[in-house]
């Protein structure tokens, strides 16, 4: 230390010293002091709040995993469980490569027709014996008389389609039919058989006309429609008549099918849906083998004029007006020939719209992009209003991106935005409470500093919202189309449906989402997720709107009032994970339908504002869906027992699962 001048020491205080500060002065620094304090006090509060319920939730999640392991090990999902662990494996074998290589590379490695040929060998082996054992035992044995109408003369080609067709149902093992026969006679012959009828008209008619000559010589209870060169599988009518032993009620019945080359090679199966009246007016996925009761067909005026090549589906259009009673079976019964003429669009048109208006919907139907399939578009009411709901978890850029698309993209006006934040700090609340778009602002609710819970924070929201829509939607997600909300809404605002999902993509464009099948690997998934979203996939199931069991909640629009109706999302046994296909399966069970739209499209990054802990397995929560839900995975009427549930491409089911 320097020591003290002496003169120093009879010097004044120096003029240049800083005066005492007042009174007040301190008394404002020390609450800008406090202040600071207080803020860092709450956000270190925050954040070992958030740490310590982080640290339960482990706590709990390992005992919960400690208990459920010798059960999970014991349950019959275990074997699913893990081939769902050997594919982890062997796509991590695989990590050099980008996950769209890896996609388009599975996809190339595979053989459809030898998919096929292994699920023909597992699954259609027959027993001739137990099958006349069988259709001895049934008690209900209506006739069934089988359609064919012949339109073109009998040239080489025709006549052969017409032997081959016959010759497959000559060869049924179920003897109760009749083959009734109508058309142009010119060079045509049918074998002689006491169960076939022919009707020879001479002068060239409308398709019309020979499909109600055909018509007219059927006496049996149910008709059957068979185009010449298509073929019944051998066991064909016997299934029929086994559904019907079951299922006495049912009015119309359709079946699986695939296509068939002149040297017997059977190739395109189209393991189909259950009854799906949406998937019906977007595509004639019905096809053959169609059957229905006769009377019915009477009632409904049988074949109508104008109809052209397109009598088919507008029949069946006019028969699922008066009945509920269709029923399917999920076995291929009916092989058409690989080489088929187009449907004519414009028929196809006409008759769509045509039950249209019968039904009073005021819809209308407009061709897709692809061309080979419809759209069909619903009248908006005027009153719709949506409340979309999007939790956020602090992740300020996500978000940020997520409403500047939403606002810019979105051409639907009658719209809020609903914010919940579940953040640990300060961050969103500023954000949301400086962002506008226009004059569009957000709606903010501060669920900060809680455990995450997806169902709790869209319960609360959706309880602060009177609009009649309600729209979850991730932070995660960029909107791609403008009018997606509008293509949402239309589908919603039907009466009969209870939510609408949308399409979602991964940044790269791979799939996302386009529905969810129950039972696949064990619970549920995504199917055609990772697929291309450049190409259709699976009879372009994609590329279409129709009928599943249960959307993503990444971008899922319910009526308000079916929300509630349905309980919203279990809070309880699905905090985290399988809360959007449980509520969906609950609305499904109040009698509402279940829709997924391609034209509302967005981008997802799927699960990147969830914390570590919200990203990983849920056993609880698993074992609550496969629980409750048993039935469903066993059978989800929206996808096929015939595909595989190991896999997302809608393959052929193999043998070992």
């Amino acid at each position: 230390m320097p020591p003290i001048n002496p003169k120093d020491q009879n010097k004044t205080p120096d003029a240049n010293r800083p005066s005492p500060l007042t009174v007040e002065e301190r008394l404002r620094l020390r609450d800008r002091d406090v202040r600071d304090l207080q803020i860092a006090l709450e956000r270190t509060t925050a954040e070992l709040e958030a740490l310590r319920t982080e640290i339960k939730k482990l706590v709990v999640w390992i005992d919960s995993l400690a208990k459920s392991t010798r059960d999970m090990a014991e349950s019959r999902i275990w074997r699913t469980l893990t081939r769902v662990a050997g594919l982890a494996l062997s796509l991590s074998r695989l990590g050099r490569r980008t996950s769209t290589q890896t996609a388009e590379s599975g996809a190339q490695s595979k053989d459809p027709a030898s998919d096929y040929r292994q699920w023909i060998a597992a699954f259609e082996w027959r027993d001739g014996a137990a099958i006349e054992l069988r259709l001895g035992s049934f008690t209900n044995r209506p006739r069934i008389s089988i359609v064919t109408p012949c339109f073109t003369p009998g040239s080489g080609a025709a006549r052969g389609a017409l032997e081959r067709t016959v010759a497959s149902v000559l060869a049924q093992s179920c003897r109760e039919w009749e083959l009734c026969v109508a058309g142009i006679r010119s060079g045509q012959t049918v074998r002689q058989d006491p169960r076939i009828r022919t009707k020879w008209l001479e002068t060239p008619p409308g398709e019309a006309a020979v499909w109600n000559a055909a018509l007219e010589l059927a006496s049996g209870e149910y008709v059957a429609l068979l185009e010449p060169g298509c073929v019944l599988a051998q066991d064909a009518l016997y299934h029929v008549l086994e559904l019907l032993n079951r299922e006495p009620a049912a009015d119309v019945i359709y079946s699986d099918q695939d296509s068939i080359d002149d040297a017997g090679r059977r190739t395109d199966p189209f393991f189909k849906p259950d009854w799906s009246p949406d998937l019906l007016l977007s595509m004639n996925y019905v096809g053959g083998l169609l059957l229905f009761r006769r009377a019915l067909a009477a009632g409904a005026g049988g074949f109508r004029e104008g109809a052209s090549q397109s009598q088919d589906y507008d029949l069946l259009l006019r028969l699922v007006e008066r009945t509920s009673n269709i029923r399917h079976i999920p076995k291929v019964l009916y092989h058409q020939p690989a080489a088929r003429p187009k449907r004519d669009r414009e028929a196809d048109r006409r008759v769509l719209e045509d039950h249209l208006r019968r039904t009073h919907s005021g819809g209308w139907a407009e061709p897709d992009a692809d061309g080979g399939a419809w759209r069909i578009r619903y009248p908006i009411p005027l009153d719709a209003r949506v409340s979309i709901i999007i939790p956020s978890g602090g992740k300020v850029d996500l978000l940020e991106a997520c409403l500047n698309h939403l606002a810019a993209k979105t051409d639907f006006p009658r719209y809020e935005i609903v914010l919940v934040d579940n953040s640990s700090c300060l961050a969103v609340e500023r954000f949301a409470r400086g962002w506008s778009a226009g004059s569009r602002i957000v709606r903010y609710i501060d669920w900060r500093g809680k455990p995450f819970n997806f169902s709790t924070l869209c319960n609360e929201a959706a309880r602060q919202c009177d609009s009649p829509f309600l729209l979850f939607l991730n932070d995660d997600t960029i909107v791609i189309t403008h009018d997606w909300l509008r293509a949402m809404v239309e589908l919603g605002a039907r009466p009969e449906v209870g939510a609408v999902g949308a399409r979602l993509l991964f940044p790269d464009g791979r799939i996302q989402h386009a529905g969810i099948a129950l039972g696949l690997y064990g619970r549920c998934g995504h199917i055609f997720k990772g697929l291309d979203s450049g190409k259709p996939h699976y009879f372009g199931l994609d590329r279409v709107i129709r009928n599943v069991s249960a959307v993503t909640g990444a971008c899922l629009l319910v009526r308000a009032d079916v929300f509630r109706e349905a309980g919203g999302f279990d809070e309880d046994h699905f905090p985290v994970d399988g809360n959007d296909p449980d509520l969906c399966l609950r609305i499904a069970e109040k009698g509402y339908r279940v829709l997924y739209t391609p034209y509302a499209e967005l981008y997802h990054h799927e699960s990147v504002s969830k914390g570590v802990f919200d990203q990983q397995a849920h056993p609880p929560e698993y074992q609550a869906f496969c629980q409750r839900w048993a039935e469903k995975i066993r059978h989800d009427p929206f996808y096929s027992p015939n595909l595989t549930r190991l896999d997302v491409d809608c393959s052929p089911r193999r043998k070992d699962e």
